[in-house]
């Protein structure tokens, strides 16, 4: 039984009441889906049926107000997708009740967002991108309904055309601001972003997936721009969240999607650059130390020492646990 606080630390402000009790990027939920993903690989189905319980536990035990991916109950719909790919089809496993979890939180998710103004006039979701924001959600949607047949909610594809006409061009690239209510200089920097978390990266996995499953060509020219804004865009950080790794994934989703070698070659350079920076990342104090850690999957090098080995069968890459396997 794990201790009520081993997931948070106050001193880098990772507290229940900011990253709350049931996401998979932050709390027991997550170890459970991990353990059950590793179970399948073992062939053990005993772990996997405990895993699977124990999920479920976890991601119901406690109300959320979030609707993120990382931090609320998207990411729980999009954990949900992980765990029913992995076990569908295996007749050993009962997947009734994953099932039953991930279609009530669709349903719990989107009868809040049909309540919402369109996109650009929502006050509720402050951010356009894959963790905290629209992006995210769509993904999560997405893939949730491609893996359990679920049908599309009523709004999906008018929210995917709101975001679409939020995308500005920038040259041959495409680039959405990170935050809706922003308008133009910021005296938080630029406006734009190209890594995962909050930018471009993030937005190549929700249009080759909505192109994927949608079919409307506009998409596929959206993850197209939105990759090259991910190869033009420079950066001081290496790392899978915010930097060139999670760039790299995005520009390895292109090259499964469409088959251009092209953009497998930019990947290999990116995932060069990644390594670099996060080798000479600056040292830190207090808060910076404690965020960027060497071990951390997203935040340091772990993610980028596992990209730089998916490299050697990119056709099976995935960005960790937010792209499913294939």
């Amino acid at each position: 039984m794990e201790r009520p606080d081993a997931f948070y630390n106050s001193d880098i402000d990772i507290t229940p009441e900011i990253v709350g009790r049931i996401s998979p990027f932050h709390t027991a939920s997550g170890v459970y889906a991990v353990q059950l993903l590793i179970a399948r690989a073992q062939g053990d189905l005993l772990t996997q049926q405990m895993a699977m319980e124990q999920f479920l536990l976890a991601v119901g035990q406690e109300p959320c107000d979030s609707l993120d991916v990382t931090l609320g109950r998207s990411g729980t719909l999009l954990g949900a997708a992980f765990l029913l790919n992995a076990i569908k089809g295996c007749k050993y496993l009962d997947a009734t009740a994953l099932t039953g979890f991930g279609n009530g939180m669709l349903q719990n998710i989107w009868a809040e967002l049909d309540t919402f103004r369109p996109i650009r006039e929502c006050r509720q979701i402050a951010y356009s991108g894959a963790a905290h924001g629209w992006a995210g959600i769509l993904f999560a949607t997405l893939n949730w309904c491609k893996i359990s047949g679920a049908a599309f909610p009523r709004h999906l594809e008018e929210r995917l055309d709101q975001l679409a006409r939020m995308a500005e061009r920038f040259g041959r690239s495409t680039r959405w601001k990170w935050s809706i209510r922003q308008s133009g200089s910021s005296s938080q920097g630029s406006p734009y972003m190209a890594g995962w978390c909050n930018g471009s990266a993030g937005f190549v996995f929700l249009w080759t997936l909505a192109h994927q499953m949608i079919g409307r060509p506009e998409f596929a020219r959206l993850a197209e721009g939105a990759a090259f804004n991910c190869w033009e865009s420079e950066s001081q950080i290496g790392n899978l969240c915010c930097g060139f790794g999670g760039q790299a994934y995005a520009l390895l989703n292109m090259y499964k999607h469409g088959g251009d070698a092209g953009w497998l070659y930019r990947a290999q350079a990116l995932t060069q650059r990644a390594a670099r920076s996060i080798r000479h990342m600056p040292p830190g104090d207090g808060f910076q130390d404690l965020v960027l850690r060497s071990d951390s999957l997203y935040k340091g090098e772990l993610g980028v020492a596992l990209l730089a080995e998916e490299l050697n069968r990119p056709e099976f890459a995935a960005m960790p646990f937010f792209e499913l396997e294939g």
